[in-house]
């Protein structure tokens, strides 16, 4: 399908599905660990969506990059935005977690099964998602500019089984319904063999 066709959302989460693609042996999982500099993990959402990064998802779509924050809340600490050429602008949050532990072994990456890593504390999404809803406005912009929140789950978990319990509500049609949101979603085995699957799914308001 020619891009054009699709929306900003299919585009985004083919975006990301394509970096984790094109992006080997370390793929998505490994990503900030392979463009650290200076000893220093970039900030997911900086390498999405700065214009220096070589992923960045607005080169790839021609997108106007907005603002790019870092802060100190665990459940969703970064975000950034981006302006669409309809005169629209996203606001994205971005939450992650990792059930699991990839290390590298003579320039492989494989999955680390007794690594002893303490288990990360689960995001609520059903908490964060209904902040999505809430309508937002810009009074730098003129009135004609619209401004979307949504909300992006990246999840790298060793048992596909585990998607649906960090879903929660987030993902059931009634909760969806209340707060007039729509789920994308994409989920996938590893491709590079490392017996773990990804999720990516995309919280925002309905069209």
């Amino acid at each position: 399908m020619n891009t054009e066709d699709q929306s900003w959302k299919q585009q985004f989460l083919a975006g990301i599905a394509a970096i984790d693609c094109k992006e080997a042996p370390h793929g998505l999982y490994g990503l900030r660990e392979f463009y650290r500099k200076d000893g220093k993990l970039p900030p997911l959402s900086e390498l999405l969506c700065h214009r220096d990064s070589p992923v960045s998802l607005l080169n790839r779509f021609g997108w106007t990059a907005g603002y790019c924050h870092v802060g100190s809340r665990p459940s969703y600490r970064e975000s950034f935005s981006f302006d669409l050429p309809n005169n629209e602008t996203v606001d994205m949050r971005i939450v992650t977690f990792a059930s699991t532990k990839v290390r590298s072994y003579g320039g492989a990456y494989h999955l680390d099964k007794a690594h002893g890593k303490t288990p990360p504390e689960k995001p609520k999404m059903d908490s964060i998602v209904p902040k999505v809803s809430r309508h937002t406005s810009d009074k730098l912009r003129p009135s004609s500019w619209s401004w979307t929140q949504a909300c992006l789950f990246i999840a790298h978990v060793a048992r596909a089984s585990e998607f649906e319990q960090l879903l929660g509500k987030a993902a059931e049609t009634t909760f969806l319904t209340r707060y007039k949101l729509q789920l994308d979603e994409f989920r996938w085995e590893d491709r590079f063999g490392r017996d773990f699957s990804t999720g990516f799914f995309l919280w925002s308001p309905l069209d």
